[in-house]
C-alpha cells in the first residue's frame, strides 16, 4: 500500500514539471541613451544635418534575452539604425548600439522629440507574454539659418516733379525669404543716397524694417522714391535733354537688404545688389506721360494714370514695375 502511494505521489510530481519549465520568466530590460540634446542644422546642403546616438541596452535579467528596438520622432526628423533593431543580450550583459537621428533639409528652428524603445521579444528563445520595454527621450534642437536673395527689375526707374518736391514716382526692390525662422530685414540706401546727393537728391522708403517667418517667402518689396533733398535745389544741368523738356539722369549703385540677426549662418544669402538707376525730371503729371519723339524711350510710369486723383489729392504718385 505504502508503496502504491509513493508510486502516485512521484507521478504527480514528474507530471508537474514540463509546466514548470514551459513558463517563461518575466524578463528586465534597461536603455540609456547619449546624448539627450541634440544640436542639428537643417540648412540645404549641410553637413551637421545628423548625429549618432549611442544606446546602452542592458539585460540585468538572470536569463538571455533577444531584445528589439523600435523609435519615434516629430515630423521633419528621421531615425536610422544602422546596426539593425534585434539583438541577443545575455544575462548581465549590454550591448551598445548607435541610433542615427536625423533632420529633413529646411525644417523650422524648433526643439522637437524623439524616443528610442527596447522591448523584451524572448527570454531564454520563448516569447515574452507580456509586454516588458524601457525608452529613452531625446530632445532635438534645429538651429536657425538664414536664407534670402534680394533682386530688382532693372533699371529702378524714379520720377522727380520740378514744380512740385511733394509729388514722385518710386520704384521697389525684391527679396525673397527661405530661412527657417523669423528674421527681421532692413532696408539699406546709404550707397544709392552717396550717388544722388551730388545732385541734391535723397531716398525715402514707406517701410525700412520688416519681420518675416518661415512661411513668408515673398516676394517681399520695398518701395523706394527719390526726391529733392532739403539743402538745395534740384540740378539737372548735367543731365539728358529729353526733347519734350524732362531730363534724364542714369547712374549706377548699389542697395542693400540686411538681416539684423546675429550669429545666425547663412545659407545663399544676397544682400548687396549693384543697380542701375533711371530719374527723370518732368515739370508736371501730363510731361511725365509724353514721349520726347522718335527714338527716344517713353517715361517708364507703371500705374501713374491710375494714381491721378491720387496725386491730385494727396500730392504724392506711387509708380510700380512690379505686381
Amino acid at each position: 500500500m505504502n508503496r502504491m502511494l509513493y508510486l502516485l505521489v512521484a507521478l504527480m510530481l514528474l507530471s508537474c514539471f514540463p509546466a514548470v519549465q514551459a513558463q517563461n520568466p518575466p524578463g528586465q530590460v534597461d536603455l540609456e541613451c547619449s546624448p539627450a540634446a541634440i544640436p542639428l542644422d537643417a540648412s540645404p546642403g549641410t553637413e551637421n544635418g545628423s548625429m549618432d546616438v549611442m544606446c546602452t541596452i542592458t539585460n540585468p535579467h538572470s536569463e538571455d534575452e533577444e531584445i528589439h528596438l523600435s523609435g519615434s520622432a516629430d515630423s521633419g526628423l528621421s531615425l536610422g539604425f544602422l546596426e539593425g533593431t534585434e539583438f541577443n543580450v545575455s544575462a548581465g550583459e549590454s550591448v551598445m548600439v548607435n541610433v542615427t537621428v536625423g533632420a529633413n533639409a529646411g525644417i523650422d528652428n524648433a526643439t522637437y522629440a524623439v524616443s528610442v524603445t527596447a522591448r523584451v521579444f524572448s527570454v531564454n528563445n520563448v516569447p515574452s507574454p507580456t509586454n516588458i520595454e524601457d525608452t529613452s527621450n531625446m530632445a532635438v534642437h534645429v538651429s536657425a539659418y538664414s536664407s534670402y536673395t534680394v533682386s530688382y527689375d532693372a533699371p529702378l526707374t524714379f520720377t522727380v516733379f520740378t514744380n512740385d518736391a511733394s509729388q514722385s514716382i518710386g520704384d521697389a526692390v525684391k527679396m525673397e525669404h527661405n530661412g527657417n525662422a523669423l528674421e527681421y530685414f532692413q532696408l539699406n540706401l546709404t550707397a544709392l543716397n552717396d550717388a544722388l546727393a551730388p545732385h541734391n537728391l535723397t531716398t525715402s522708403a514707406p517701410v525700412i524694417t520688416v519681420a518675416l517667418g518661415v512661411s513668408e517667402t515673398g516676394p517681399t518689396l520695398f518701395e523706394i522714391f527719390v526726391g529733392q533733398s532739403s539743402d538745395g535745389e534740384l540740378n539737372t544741368s548735367t543731365w539728358e535733354a529729353l526733347q519734350n523738356g524732362s531730363h534724364r539722369l542714369t547712374l549706377s549703385s548699389t542697395v542693400a537688404v540686411e538681416s539684423t540677426a546675429e550669429d545666425q549662418p547663412c545659407h545663399t544669402c544676397t544682400s548687396l545688389i549693384d543697380v542701375q538707376v533711371e530719374i527723370y525730371a518732368v515739370e508736371s503729371i501730363v510731361d511725365a506721360q509724353v514721349i520726347g519723339g522718335v527714338g527716344e524711350d517713353p517715361l517708364p510710369s507703371v500705374g501713374v494714370f491710375a494714381t491721378l486723383a491720387m496725386i491730385s489729392l494727396a500730392g504724392i504718385a506711387v509708380g510700380r514695375k512690379h505686381a
